[in-house]
């Protein structure tokens, strides 16, 4: 955790850093502008750091702002085009996908989904983009995706009581008959400390409650069983602690088995002949080195070797 804040605080004091180059960098340049534009007497009167020095400082500025800053800079008025139309069009392998970027009130008014901060300063604009940004873009604070999936049930199916068997017949009850399963899990605090059920005082009396009781692979299992976890229409959430990687890879272990069982089901079963041919090859086409040495690396090496082709 500590190496992780350091990150953090490392990655913002860079950030801050950034975005005073390029408010300075601004600054600079607009400077020189207005002393160009200014009529004589007062470019007379200018301080001598106007001219090549002042050229020199902006050069330098520019250097020390790295390739992403000036990119993100460069694309800002873009980004603001883009997101005044009305419908945003994205492409993905070849296909376009169209979003509606305004609502309709009922009076008539159109309201954006999105609205863009209407900052003019080059540093807040670099530091709000290295920061929070859009959603879909780093550092994603916004979510990893530009718009949430239209045509979603919004109800979240909220469940968390006892064992996992109760939980299970609740998430079953308040999703029955509704298209989309958006399964939200509450744990009981023995499982959000990472603790298992125990006959200790200060255990035994909150197994269950407030949420559900997750201890081993088997109780989640019995979770979620009864839905489709892989189908796009389900979705879960769980609000867990410190034990959130043990109760992730819990939770991925039961799919991922399915998964794998399922496909080699698939392959055992569409390549059973070329699997009987290989082990039926003579001592001739199975020898590794010469004529005479029998080895039984070779079919097994080329049923690797056909399978890495697939």
């Amino acid at each position: 955790m500590a190496e992780i804040a350091d990150g953090v605080r490392g990655y913002h004091a860079w950030v801050e850093a950034q975005a005073q180059l390029a408010r300075e960098r601004q600054q600079l340049r607009a400077t020189q502008r207005m002393l160009a534009e200014a009529p004589s007497p007062v470019g007379r009167e200018a301080p001598p750091l106007g001219g090549e020095g002042l050229t020199q400082l902006i050069t330098q500025k520019d250097a020390q702002l790295t390739l992403e800053s000036k990119q993100l800079l460069s694309r800002w008025p873009e980004l603001k085009q883009r997101y005044a139309q009305d419908e945003l069009v994205v492409k993905i392998r070849d296909k376009e996908l169209r979003t509606q970027l305004t609502y309709t009130s009922l009076s008539g008014s159109k309201i954006p989904k999105v609205s863009l901060p209407k900052f003019h300063d080059d540093g807040d604009i670099l530091a709000w983009q290295l920061r929070e940004n859009i959603a879909g873009e780093f550092p994603f604070t916004a979510g990893v995706f530009p718009f949430k999936r239209e045509g979603e049930d919004p109800t979240r199916m909220f469940a968390g009581e006892g064992d996992a068997f109760r939980t299970n017949a609740r998430f079953k009850r308040v999703s029955e008959g509704m298209p989309a399963k958006r399964l939200s899990t509450a744990f009981d605090s023995v499982t959000l400390y990472g603790n298992d059920p125990h006959e200790r005082p200060d255990i035994y009396g909150k197994v269950g409650n407030s949420g559900v009781s997750i201890a081993t692979l088997e109780d989640m299992k019995v979770l979620y069983s009864g839905f489709d976890l892989t189908n796009p229409m389900t979705s879960v959430s769980m609000t867990i602690n410190g034990p959130a990687p043990t109760i992730l890879a819990m939770f991925s272990i039961p799919q991922s088995s399915k998964i794998w069982i399922n496909l080699w089901i698939k392959i055992k079963t569409a390549f059973r002949d070329e699997l009987a041919q290989i082990t039926n090859m003579d001592a001739r086409e199975c020898a590794w080195h010469g004529a005479s040495g029998y080895s039984e690396r070779r079919p097994r090496a080329k049923y690797l070797h056909f399978l890495h082709r697939i």
